[in-house]
């Protein structure tokens, strides 16, 4: 799995379960700590911490490796994130994550102009690949913590499916598709 991928998912999954408010009126903050397992095995755990006041939005994600894989592979991830909140949706204004696998450290940086990251800094500097996108270009596309947010926070029960929200972690873009409704127990 990827750096961010991983990190994105385990955010996601934390702001479900603690069904995070994105309306100034109805705001709740999060501020809580999960486990992670994998085939029913502790792998890690994340902490979130999220709030949203007036028409600004912020936050914190730490993700660390814990339990048998947590003994066998240490990596942390720390992530952040700010912005607006606009009548289209999330705007971000700053990103920033550090992560730590191993002997390899890497901070990313964002900063957000136009609806469009306007610079990208890493440290240390990503390696060149041929895929990578100009962050310039990624209008619309949200950080990986906002996109999360995005993607769950409570909406019109018609609004909350058949969509994709578009992410951008500094190097990649891609989605978070949200296809159409399946019914479980006989809802949908």
């Amino acid at each position: 799995m990827k750096r961010i991928g991983i990190l994105g998912a385990i955010v996601t999954l934390g702001l479900l379960v603690s069904g995070m408010q994105t309306s100034a009126n109805t705001a709740r903050p999060v501020d809580t700590i999960y486990d992670f397992y994998l085939g029913g095995i502790k792998a890690g755990e994340v902490s979130i911490d999220a709030d949203v006041s007036g028409d600004r939005y912020r936050a914190t994600s730490i993700l660390r490796t814990a339990g048998v894989v947590g003994f066998f592979y240490k990596a942390s991830f720390e992530a952040e994130t700010e912005g607006t909140l606009a009548p289209g949706g999330l705007m971000p204004a700053r990103f920033h994550a550090d992560s730590r696998m191993r002997t390899k450290e890497q901070s990313v940086e964002m900063r957000y102009a136009n609806n469009a990251p306007r610079e990208v800094l890493a440290e240390p500097a990503f390696d060149p690949r041929p895929w990578q996108v100009d962050p310039t270009e990624q209008i619309g596309a949200l950080d990986p913590i906002s996109a999360a947010i995005s993607a769950l926070a409570p909406m019109p029960r018609a609004e909350i499916c058949n969509r994709s929200v578009d992410v951008f972690d500094g190097r990649r873009r891609y989605s978070i598709d949200l296809g159409k409704p399946v019914a479980s127990s006989g809802q949908t």
